[in-house]
């Protein structure tokens, strides 16, 4: 009797352990799946209010916000909605120059920033091998002056342009594009009307100019950074006397023309 029981107790502990064992072996059962509810589609206002949002936004990039000011802006349109209060005329006046002096020192601290971060990167090209730094400050990375023809003033030249900025971002490439442009010297930027003259048509030259030389302060929006340096490589392959005479793209200096031509006046 007591070896029966003590097999019985035994035989339960073995199948109490291997079912201990199956049951950690056993997957667990998947979570229940949320279902999300398709998203919200707009009303025509609540679009048009979210289009005004980024109007907003779009207007006052040249402040230069930080996420803190942001936040404090949000905090300001949620107090004014929820607890509207008429500012005084003087307030407004003081807001309004507040932030006009505010975004000038901001746009003239980020121009100083990006002419001094050119600057060093001016002088580590100028100490390139083979490199040449000219009084202007412009940088002659590399010149073969070609066997061709010069181009004067008043006549036109067909040619090739690749410009791109200190990181290597890249602003225009009439090489891999496959579509030169053709400009008149005239309308050349200063860096351009200083090394240009040294090469003939069959020439080319890699140069980087710093801003006083291409753009200025101004630069040039969505391209070019206020006080940012350009660099060049430039290939000339025809001299033309009127534009007709080839079916290349011909370029009068226009906002959307390539960086050898000079910013269209506002």
């Amino acid at each position: 009797m007591h070896r029966s029981f003590l097999a019985f107790g035994l035989l339960f502990v073995s199948l109490l352990a291997v079912g201990c064992a199956t049951s950690r072996q056993q997957p667990a059962k998947p979570a229940p799946v949320a279902v999300t509810p398709p998203p919200k589609q707009p009303t025509a206002e609540e679009t048009l209010s979210y289009g005004l949002g980024r109007l907003i936004v779009a207007d006052l990039s040249h402040y230069y916000f930080s996420p803190g000011e942001i936040e404090m802006i949000v905090m300001g349109v949620q107090d004014q909605l929820s607890e509207p209060t008429a500012l005084s005329e003087d307030d407004r006046k003081q807001i309004a120059m507040g932030l006009q002096a505010m975004a000038e020192k901001r746009a003239n601290d980020r121009i100083d920033e990006e002419k001094a971060a050119s600057g060093v990167h001016l002088a580590e090209l100028g100490g390139r091998e083979g490199a040449k730094t000219l009084d202007t400050g412009i940088v002659i990375l590399a010149m073969s002056r070609g066997d061709g023809a010069y181009a004067t003033e008043e006549q036109f030249l067909k040619l090739h342009s690749r410009a791109w900025l200190r990181d290597g971002t890249e602003i225009v490439n009439s090489f891999a594009a496959g579509e030169p442009t053709i400009i008149q010297p005239k309308y050349f930027l200063p860096c351009w009307k200083e090394v240009l003259p040294q090469v003939k048509v069959g020439g080319r030259a890699q140069f980087a100019c710093p801003s006083d030389q291409v753009y200025g302060d101004q630069g040039r929006p969505g391209q070019i950074p206020p006080g940012a340096m350009v660099a060049f490589d430039i290939e000339l392959l025809k001299v033309l006397d009127t534009p007709e005479d080839d079916e290349a793209k011909f370029s009068e200096g226009a906002a959307d023309g390539p960086p050898g031509s000079p910013p269209a006046a506002n």
